[in-house]
């Protein structure tokens, strides 16, 4: 369903039909078999994780463990702090991710060849999943993959020390439960994202 948007700009009518097709079928069977899914899937939000793994790659988890990690207890009752925590992680996440949905409008009024234009729109869109979501593990980051090729492929030449630490901050590089080393792999996608920011061609000359 991510990937609509960048469908959608790039007017590939049939992909949007299939999907919203067979997101309906799959809707109409789970609630046909097991309606209260949608009750469980609607209250996770509310049992996700706190932010008290370090792996939690996550912008809210981050900032749950910039508080957490000062008061220098793995078990330190972070729980008083989340009504304050949870607001600024989503409001960091949220403007992260209107950042790369302003990128898909940018490119779509700039025009160009459609095909690069999706290809960058949907490398955008799984970059999107991973910033907005709070709870983030190394397993995710397969999605940053379509990320990185993008930026090989379109920057690899121009910026190849900067794509290459993204690459590998994102991919590469084991995770280890030391903050802040451990949230490396978001710091990786954000080089990855600012390395394909669109510069003005004046810019680039």
């Amino acid at each position: 369903l991510a990937l609509l948007a960048p469908w959608v700009l790039g007017k590939r009518w049939r992909a949007v039909g299939a999907a919203l097709g067979a997101t309906a079928l799959l809707a109409v069977v789970v609630t046909g078999r097991h309606p209260e899914q949608w009750g469980e899937l609607l209250a996770f939000g509310s049992r996700i994780a706190a932010g008290q793994y370090f792996r939690n790659n996550s912008i809210l988890g981050l900032v749950i463990n910039f508080v957490r990690v000062p008061l220098m207890s793995v078990e330190a009752p972070i729980e008083p702090w989340l009504p304050i925590l949870r607001p600024i992680g989503m409001a960091l996440s949220g403007t992260a991710g209107l950042a790369i949905l302003w990128r898909l409008v940018a490119r779509f009024r700039r025009g160009g060849e459609p095909a690069a234009r999706i290809a960058a729109d949907t490398a955008d869109i799984f970059a999107l999943q991973l910033v907005v979501s709070p709870l983030v593990w190394e397993h995710h980051f397969v999605l940053a993959l379509p990320v990185a090729w993008h930026a090989i492929a379109t920057r690899g030449r121009e910026q190849p020390l900067l794509v290459a630490a993204g690459v590998a901050l994102a991919l590469w590089m084991p995770t280890a439960d030391i903050f802040l080393l451990s949230h490396h792999r978001m710091f990786g996608l954000l080089l990855l994202l600012w390395a394909t920011r669109h510069r003005p061609a004046a810019a680039t000359a």
